[in-house]
């Protein structure tokens, strides 16, 4: 005959001790924030066409309709954490070939893009990721983690 485990019934705290509706309702709709324990360098990505170094990506415009659905700014989430993996693999010494061509496709976009409005064409571009210090962004001084070779197209 199967022995049988004892079914462990839940705890209830008795009405002393219950917190209030509000203060729970409360807390489920203003959750504590306080999960970012520093600031730490933000990297941007930049392509140079011709000598001009340029941002790649840039955060998307919001609207009122943007709080229940913004699929330009999960694309840029996506694609700026993107952005923070290969810059995490450079200060490690170890870049995944894998991360390097998706930016490396990424920049290529862009600067197809650029290609179709430019008042002169270009045939020369590059990329670079920099690092700016995250508790002072006003700092214009930039530090360069990875710069790709010189492309031709």
């Amino acid at each position: 005959m199967p022995v049988s485990t004892p079914v462990s019934m839940p705890v209830d705290r008795p009405r002393s001790k219950r917190r209030p509706f509000p203060s729970v309702l409360f807390r489920l709709l203003f959750p504590s924030w306080a999960f970012f324990d520093a600031v730490h360098d933000v990297p941007i990505l930049e392509a140079r066409v011709g000598t001009e170094w340029r941002p790649v990506l840039h955060a998307p415009g919001r609207d009122a309709a943007a709080v229940l659905f913004h699929p330009a700014g999960t694309a840029h989430l996506a694609l700026q954490s993107l952005v923070d993996r290969l810059a995490v693999e450079c200060e490690h010494g170890t870049v995944d070939p894998v991360t390097h061509a998706l930016v490396d496709a990424l920049v290529a976009r862009a600067v197809q893009a650029w290609r179709d409005v430019a008042p002169e064409p270009f045939d020369r571009w590059s990329w670079r990721v920099v690092v700016i210090d995250g508790a002072n962004p006003a700092d214009p001084a930039k530090r360069v983690l990875h710069e790709s070779a010189e492309r031709h197209s």
